[in-house]
C-alpha cells in the first residue's frame, strides 16, 4: 500500500509500477484513437447544444402554416446596383459607395 508520494519513486526505481507493454497494430491504435476523437466531438457537441438551447425558444408549427425563412447572403447584395445610361444601355454593376449624384 502506498501511503506517501515518495513511495512512488521507490516503486518506480524497482520497476514495480511499469505496465507490461503489449504491442498493438497500427490499425488497432488508430481505431482506439478514432473512438477517443468521436467521444471528444460528442462531448463538445453536447456542451454547445446545451449553451444554444439556453438562449433559444421552443417553436412549433402547424401544418399549412406560412413560415418565413431568412436567407443570409455572403456579401451584401443590397449595396450593389446595375447602372444604365439614358438610352437604357447597361453600364455595369457598382457598389453604393462608388455612386455619386
Amino acid at each position: 500500500m502506498i501511503t506517501h508520494g515518495s513511495d512512488y519513486k521507490l516503486l518506480k526505481d524497482l520497476s514495480l509500477l511499469d505496465d507490461p507493454i503489449v504491442p498493438i497494430s497500427r490499425s488497432d491504435n488508430l481505431a482506439l484513437l478514432r473512438k477517443d476523437i468521436q467521444a471528444s466531438i460528442r462531448r463538445a457537441h453536447d456542451r454547445n447544444e446545451k449553451q444554444y438551447n439556453l438562449r433559444s425558444k421552443p417553436v412549433s408549427f402547424k401544418e399549412g402554416q406560412e413560415v418565413y425563412c431568412r436567407n443570409f447572403a455572403l456579401k451584401s447584395v443590397k449595396s450593389y446596383y446595375q447602372l444604365e445610361d439614358l438610352q437604357g444601355k447597361e453600364i455595369g454593376t457598382y457598389h453604393a459607395k462608388d455612386i455619386r449624384s
